[in-house]
């Protein structure tokens, strides 16, 4: 008992020293990778939708760190460091666009390539999605990720996400 008290004090500690930006989802939709699939000349990933979740949890950017955590509470908990920003304007199937995508490894592992990439909707509005767990297919010459969650956040942004950007992306 008095470790986890010792834990989370040292956790509200260290929140209030780093700062952080956190949104909450409430659910997700999951698609899971079945394999290539060929589309004119190139391949690309077939996924196949796994379905709803109501499992909650939470996206944290951190302010003073190049890295994310996403929770699904009770269940798994993964930190990303961020090595590469992608940004691309576009028109998606949720209207105008500006895709933010932070894209790194797990925490203690650089095998697990993780990424969180954020749809900013003209209105004001986000879509996030966690990808899970990088795929880079050589033999038809492709990336993609195991697993892609839709998370329910009921449009929230993140607060700081041009000043996490700024500060580790400056180009």
């Amino acid at each position: 008992m008095k470790k986890l008290l010792l834990s989370l004090v040292l956790l509200s500690f260290c929140t209030l020293l780093f700062g952080q930006t956190t949104v909450n989802f409430y659910g997700y939709s999951m698609i899971k990778y079945q394999g290539p699939v060929k589309s004119g000349n190139e391949y690309e990933a077939y996924y196949e939708r796994v379905g709803d979740l109501r499992d909650a949890g939470r996206v944290i950017l951190y302010d003073s760190l190049p890295q994310f955590r996403f929770t699904i509470y009770g269940t798994g908990d993964f930190t990303a460091i961020v090595d590469q920003f992608e940004y691309v304007n576009e028109s998606t199937f949720y209207g105008k666009a500006r895709t933010v995508s932070l894209i790194g490894h797990q925490l203690y592992s650089d095998n697990i390539g993780l990424k969180l990439k954020v749809y900013v909707i003209d209105e004001g509005n986000c879509i996030t999605e966690f990808h899970y767990d990088k795929i880079n297919d050589e033999r038809f010459d492709f990336e993609s990720y195991n697993q892609i969650l839709t998370l329910a956040t009921q449009g929230a942004c993140f607060d700081n996400l041009s000043q996490f950007i700024q500060k580790f992306d400056p180009e």
